[in-house]
Protein backbone atom coordinates (compact mmCIF):
# COMPACT_ATOMS: atom_id res chain seq x y z
CA UNK A 1 0.00 0.00 0.00
CA UNK A 2 1.20 3.57 -0.85
CA UNK A 3 2.57 4.79 2.40
CA UNK A 4 0.94 8.47 1.64
CA UNK A 5 -2.36 6.78 0.70
CA UNK A 6 -2.30 4.70 3.96
CA UNK A 7 -2.03 8.07 5.55
CA UNK A 8 -4.52 9.61 4.25
CA UNK A 9 -7.10 6.76 4.65
CA UNK A 10 -6.12 6.19 8.56
CA UNK A 11 -6.63 9.94 8.97
CA UNK A 12 -10.14 9.81 7.40
CA UNK A 13 -10.97 7.21 9.61
CA UNK A 14 -10.27 9.60 12.64
CA UNK A 15 -6.83 7.60 13.53
CA UNK A 16 -4.04 8.98 15.05
CA UNK A 17 -1.64 10.11 12.02
CA UNK A 18 1.26 8.46 13.68
CA UNK A 19 -0.56 4.89 13.59
CA UNK A 20 0.26 4.72 9.38
CA UNK A 21 3.83 5.54 10.57
CA UNK A 22 4.25 2.26 12.91
CA UNK A 23 4.55 4.02 16.17
CA UNK A 24 2.88 3.08 18.86
CA UNK A 25 -0.55 4.58 19.36
CA UNK A 26 -1.47 6.88 22.29
CA UNK A 27 -4.62 7.02 24.32
CA UNK A 28 -7.38 8.89 22.41
CA UNK A 29 -8.92 11.92 23.29
CA UNK A 30 -12.60 11.99 24.35
CA UNK A 31 -12.41 14.83 22.14
CA UNK A 32 -11.14 13.78 18.76
CA UNK A 33 -13.53 13.56 16.02
CA UNK A 34 -15.18 10.35 15.61
CA UNK A 35 -16.44 8.88 11.72
CA UNK A 36 -19.63 6.99 11.28
CA UNK A 37 -20.68 4.09 13.09
CA UNK A 38 -18.87 0.84 12.47
CA UNK A 39 -19.44 -2.24 14.11
CA UNK A 40 -18.05 -5.62 15.44
CA UNK A 41 -19.98 -9.05 13.44
CA UNK A 42 -19.39 -12.33 14.08
CA UNK A 43 -20.76 -14.72 11.52
CA UNK A 44 -23.76 -16.93 11.56
CA UNK A 45 -23.08 -20.45 10.79
CA UNK A 46 -24.75 -23.90 11.20
CA UNK A 47 -22.65 -25.16 13.50
CA UNK A 48 -23.62 -24.82 17.62
CA UNK A 49 -20.44 -23.49 18.38
CA UNK A 50 -20.81 -20.66 15.73
CA UNK A 51 -21.10 -18.41 19.16
CA UNK A 52 -18.70 -19.91 21.34
CA UNK A 53 -16.77 -17.27 23.60
CA UNK A 54 -19.35 -14.38 22.00
CA UNK A 55 -19.22 -13.23 25.75
CA UNK A 56 -16.20 -11.52 25.10
CA UNK A 57 -17.39 -9.80 21.96
CA UNK A 58 -18.56 -6.71 23.93
CA UNK A 59 -15.12 -6.60 25.40
CA UNK A 60 -13.45 -6.36 22.24
CA UNK A 61 -16.05 -3.91 20.72
CA UNK A 62 -15.34 -1.65 23.88
CA UNK A 63 -11.78 -1.64 23.80
CA UNK A 64 -11.74 -1.24 19.91
CA UNK A 65 -14.02 2.29 20.56
CA UNK A 66 -11.79 3.31 23.69
CA UNK A 67 -8.52 2.15 22.22
CA UNK A 68 -9.22 4.21 18.58
CA UNK A 69 -10.94 7.15 17.51
CA UNK A 70 -13.84 4.41 15.49
CA UNK A 71 -17.50 5.06 16.07
CA UNK A 72 -17.84 1.87 17.45
CA UNK A 73 -21.14 0.32 18.07
CA UNK A 74 -20.87 -1.10 21.89
CA UNK A 75 -23.14 -3.85 20.53
CA UNK A 76 -21.30 -7.00 19.06
CA UNK A 77 -23.87 -8.10 16.14
CA UNK A 78 -24.20 -11.34 14.19
CA UNK A 79 -24.10 -11.40 10.83
CA UNK A 80 -26.24 -13.93 8.12
CA UNK A 81 -24.42 -14.97 5.83
CA UNK A 82 -27.81 -15.26 3.91
CA UNK A 83 -28.04 -11.60 3.65
CA UNK A 84 -25.20 -9.90 1.60
CA UNK A 85 -26.78 -6.42 2.45
CA UNK A 86 -25.88 -6.79 6.26
CA UNK A 87 -22.27 -8.78 5.94
CA UNK A 88 -21.68 -5.43 3.93
CA UNK A 89 -22.31 -3.37 6.69
CA UNK A 90 -18.44 -4.60 8.17
CA UNK A 91 -15.34 -4.18 7.14
CA UNK A 92 -14.57 -7.28 9.19
CA UNK A 93 -16.28 -9.77 10.11
CA UNK A 94 -15.20 -13.05 12.36
CA UNK A 95 -16.03 -16.60 12.58
CA UNK A 96 -14.47 -19.54 14.10
CA UNK A 97 -15.16 -22.05 11.57
CA UNK A 98 -16.42 -21.57 7.84
CA UNK A 99 -16.61 -25.29 7.45
CA UNK A 100 -20.32 -25.78 8.46
CA UNK A 101 -21.66 -23.73 5.80
CA UNK A 102 -23.28 -25.79 3.04
CA UNK A 103 -25.92 -23.46 1.30
CA UNK A 104 -24.16 -22.17 -2.01
CA UNK A 105 -26.22 -18.57 -2.14
CA UNK A 106 -24.60 -17.85 1.23
CA UNK A 107 -21.23 -18.79 -0.19
CA UNK A 108 -22.01 -16.92 -3.10
CA UNK A 109 -22.97 -14.09 -0.85
CA UNK A 110 -19.50 -14.28 1.03
CA UNK A 111 -17.34 -14.15 -2.29
CA UNK A 112 -19.49 -11.03 -3.32
CA UNK A 113 -18.77 -9.65 0.15
CA UNK A 114 -14.88 -10.29 0.07
CA UNK A 115 -15.05 -8.64 -3.98
CA UNK A 116 -16.88 -5.39 -2.28
CA UNK A 117 -13.51 -5.43 -0.27
CA UNK A 118 -14.56 -6.85 2.96
CA UNK A 119 -11.99 -9.15 4.99
CA UNK A 120 -12.91 -12.31 6.65
CA UNK A 121 -11.14 -13.17 10.06
CA UNK A 122 -11.05 -16.91 10.63
CA UNK A 123 -9.63 -17.67 14.53
CA UNK A 124 -9.77 -21.49 15.10
CA UNK A 125 -10.51 -22.41 19.01
CA UNK A 126 -8.48 -23.77 21.18
CA UNK A 127 -10.85 -26.36 22.17
CA UNK A 128 -10.13 -29.48 20.16
CA UNK A 129 -13.37 -30.40 20.44
CA UNK A 130 -14.48 -27.43 18.32
CA UNK A 131 -11.90 -27.36 16.25
CA UNK A 132 -10.75 -30.56 15.31
CA UNK A 133 -7.34 -31.63 14.17
CA UNK A 134 -5.76 -27.92 13.11
CA UNK A 135 -3.49 -29.15 9.86
CA UNK A 136 -7.32 -30.38 8.17
CA UNK A 137 -9.01 -27.19 9.33
CA UNK A 138 -6.35 -25.51 7.56
CA UNK A 139 -6.57 -27.58 4.80
CA UNK A 140 -10.34 -27.17 4.52
CA UNK A 141 -10.57 -23.52 4.99
CA UNK A 142 -7.75 -23.21 1.96
CA UNK A 143 -10.27 -25.13 0.20
CA UNK A 144 -12.61 -22.94 0.80
CA UNK A 145 -11.00 -19.57 -0.04
CA UNK A 146 -10.42 -20.93 -3.41
CA UNK A 147 -13.93 -21.40 -4.05
CA UNK A 148 -14.91 -18.37 -2.63
CA UNK A 149 -12.44 -16.34 -4.49
CA UNK A 150 -10.90 -18.80 -7.27
CA UNK A 151 -7.03 -17.66 -7.55
CA UNK A 152 -6.46 -16.57 -4.40
CA UNK A 153 -3.36 -18.13 -2.07
CA UNK A 154 -2.94 -18.91 1.36
CA UNK A 155 0.52 -18.22 2.90
CA UNK A 156 2.13 -17.63 5.96
CA UNK A 157 1.69 -13.99 7.31
CA UNK A 158 5.40 -12.39 7.66
CA UNK A 159 6.47 -11.34 11.23
CA UNK A 160 7.56 -8.45 9.67
CA UNK A 161 3.81 -7.63 8.14
CA UNK A 162 2.38 -4.13 8.50
CA UNK A 163 -0.70 -5.92 10.68
CA UNK A 164 1.53 -5.85 13.56
CA UNK A 165 2.37 -2.28 13.70
CA UNK A 166 -0.66 -0.40 11.86
CA UNK A 167 -1.93 0.85 15.12
CA UNK A 168 -0.31 -1.17 17.95
CA UNK A 169 3.64 -2.49 17.92
CA UNK A 170 2.26 -6.25 19.09
CA UNK A 171 4.70 -8.43 20.87
CA UNK A 172 4.36 -11.42 18.79
CA UNK A 173 5.29 -14.10 21.71
CA UNK A 174 2.84 -12.33 23.96
CA UNK A 175 0.21 -13.02 21.31
CA UNK A 176 0.77 -16.36 20.32
CA UNK A 177 1.83 -18.37 23.62
CA UNK A 178 1.71 -22.08 23.66
CA UNK A 179 0.73 -24.52 21.48
CA UNK A 180 -2.52 -26.06 21.49
CA UNK A 181 -3.57 -29.93 21.02
CA UNK A 182 -0.62 -31.23 19.81
CA UNK A 183 -0.72 -28.79 16.98
CA UNK A 184 2.85 -29.16 15.03
CA UNK A 185 2.31 -25.49 13.36
CA UNK A 186 3.63 -22.28 14.72
CA UNK A 187 0.73 -20.55 16.15
CA UNK A 188 0.94 -18.04 13.60
CA UNK A 189 -1.48 -16.17 10.97
CA UNK A 190 -2.08 -17.18 7.54
CA UNK A 191 -2.77 -14.60 4.77
CA UNK A 192 -4.93 -15.06 2.24
CA UNK A 193 -4.40 -13.10 -0.73
CA UNK A 194 -6.16 -12.14 -4.12
CA UNK A 195 -2.83 -11.28 -5.83
CA UNK A 196 -0.88 -8.50 -3.48
CA UNK A 197 -4.45 -7.80 -1.58
CA UNK A 198 -4.85 -9.91 2.36
CA UNK A 199 -8.59 -10.31 1.50
CA UNK A 200 -8.64 -12.54 4.80
CA UNK A 201 -6.58 -14.42 7.66
CA UNK A 202 -6.94 -18.02 8.96
CA UNK A 203 -5.22 -17.82 12.55
CA UNK A 204 -4.13 -20.49 14.78
CA UNK A 205 -3.37 -17.65 17.56
CA UNK A 206 -6.61 -18.16 19.04
CA UNK A 207 -7.14 -14.58 19.45
CA UNK A 208 -10.38 -14.64 20.75
CA UNK A 209 -10.00 -18.34 22.61
CA UNK A 210 -8.74 -19.22 25.64
CA UNK A 211 -8.71 -15.85 27.79
CA UNK A 212 -10.70 -17.03 31.13
CA UNK A 213 -7.39 -20.00 30.86
CA UNK A 214 -4.75 -17.53 29.82
CA UNK A 215 -5.60 -13.89 31.22
CA UNK A 216 -2.07 -12.63 30.65
CA UNK A 217 -2.79 -12.79 26.89
CA UNK A 218 -6.14 -10.75 27.11
CA UNK A 219 -4.16 -7.10 26.64
CA UNK A 220 -1.93 -8.27 23.45
CA UNK A 221 -4.85 -10.20 21.43
CA UNK A 222 -7.19 -7.64 22.51
CA UNK A 223 -4.41 -4.85 20.46
CA UNK A 224 -3.76 -7.63 17.64
CA UNK A 225 -8.04 -7.13 17.16
CA UNK A 226 -7.60 -3.63 16.91
CA UNK A 227 -5.03 -3.95 13.84
CA UNK A 228 -7.37 -6.43 12.66
CA UNK A 229 -9.79 -4.26 12.33
CA UNK A 230 -7.76 -0.73 11.46
CA UNK A 231 -6.13 -2.95 8.73
CA UNK A 232 -9.79 -4.60 7.53
CA UNK A 233 -10.80 -0.46 7.16
CA UNK A 234 -7.95 0.92 5.49
CA UNK A 235 -6.26 -1.28 3.28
Amino acid sequence: MNRRFHFLLLAALGLPAFAALGANAAEPSATQPRGGRVGWARLITPSRNWDVHSDHDSTVAEFIRTQTNLNMDPTCYPADPAKLDQLCLYPLIFTNDLTPIRNQQQWANLGEYLKRGGFLYVDACANLAITGDFKVFYRRHVEIFSRLFPGSTVRPLPKSHEIYQIYFAINQELLYGRRYGGNSDPNELYGVYDGDRLIGIISFSTVLCGWPQKPQRIPEALKMIVNLYVYAMAR
